[in-house]
């Protein structure tokens, strides 16, 4: 694990962050339960955290001038995707990567398309409108069962766990209602186990060892009730994985992805394992949730980091890749 400072007088400066949450997608309610979360942390460093709302309704100019409010802030934590080109052009220092690697850690089509180039371990996939994905999977002679995704969606929002043909349009519908661009992509063979793997890229790479997912009994996969459940028959738990040359995979398949996507600050990895140890790179989270029950933040835990420990990393993360740009050594 790196082995990460802060600069002397970083400790001793009591900032103002401003949080940016809510938003449009399905995902706007779990942003403000992450919000809650990093401000607690924020507190606990001694830090004063604003709430910065873009509501869902209401006229451009409105939700505008919300993000204005970030510039009067020393760094700025969206929660929000799509947010990164604003936050440049105001010059604000921001949790989170370029635009150009947020937008491709948040297409999930194009990530994949990368995994493939890349060599990386990838099941088949197909992704395109909602009226020819359907034709593109029958062309692609993908085996079931089928994960049936919207391409730009995160929190397993949207997403159908297909097993039979009849189900695909109906699954193709219902992620479409999110997002017009559907991504349809074969499970990994059963059985599997699922990990994910916590990153924050600043001065240092610093990274925990793999969490994996352990899913409630009544559970086929990793849906949006086992992520946000805080019951304990319906919640999914994490736990190390005791393995070491496993955790050693898997970290470095996610520093590859990673590394591949161009994330920064912040970001979480997704991988599976099959029955025969081969390594599956699922999705990449550049906005990885912060809120009681998200992944990321429990994972730094079980590696000895806690939530202010955490923000403190993602910060100064902040504050360096925004230093890298002014001195004209950062390119997005």
């Amino acid at each position: 694990m790196s082995v990460w400072r802060f600069p002397n007088d970083f400790q001793e400066v009591s900032m103002k962050i401003a949080v940016i949450a809510g938003g449009r997608t399905a995902e706007a309610e779990g942003t403000l339960g992450s919000a809650e979360q990093l401000a607690r942390a924020a507190a606990e460093l001694g830090h004063h955290t604003s709430l910065v709302s873009v509501e869902a309704a209401g006229h451009p100019q409105d939700r505008m001038s919300a993000l204005l409010k970030a510039a009067e802030h020393d760094v700025a934590i969206p929660l929000i995707p799509g947010l990164e080109g604003t936050l440049e052009f105001l010059d604000v220092p921001y949790v989170g990567s370029s635009p150009v690697a947020a937008g491709i850690a948040a297409h999930k089509g194009l990530f994949n398309d990368l995994l493939v180039a890349a060599g990386l371990g990838k099941v088949r996939y197909v992704y395109g409108s909602g009226p020819e994905v359907l034709s593109m999977w029958q062309k692609a002679d993908m085996s079931l069962p089928v994960f049936v995704k919207p391409a730009r969606l995160g929190a397993s929002y949207g997403i159908s766990r297909v097993t039979t043909a009849h189900e695909l349009s109906d699954a193709i519908n219902a992620a479409a209602e999110h997002d017009p661009v559907v991504l349809i992509e074969e499970s990994v063979p059963t059985p599997f186990t699922e990990y994910e793997v916590p990153i924050i890229a600043g001065r240092e790479i610093v990274s925990a060892p793999p969490g994996q997912v352990c899913l409630p009994q009544a559970a086929e996969w990793h849906d949006t009730l086992s992520k946000y459940s805080l019951d304990a028959e319906t919640s999914r738990t994490i736990s190390r994985t005791g393995d070491a040359e496993l955790d050693s995979r898997l970290m470095e398949a996610a520093l590859a992805a990673a590394s591949l996507a161009g994330v920064a600050c912040a970001a979480r990895v997704d991988l599976f394992v099959d029955a025969h140890g081969q390594v599956y790179v699922g999705e990449i989270n550049a906005l990885p949730g912060q809120g009681f029950n998200s992944n990321f933040p429990r994972i730094f835990e079980l590696a000895g980091f806690s939530r202010p420990r955490q923000l403190e990393l993602m910060i100064d993360s902040a504050l360096f890749h925004r230093q890298l740009k002014r001195a004209g050594a950062y390119a997005f």
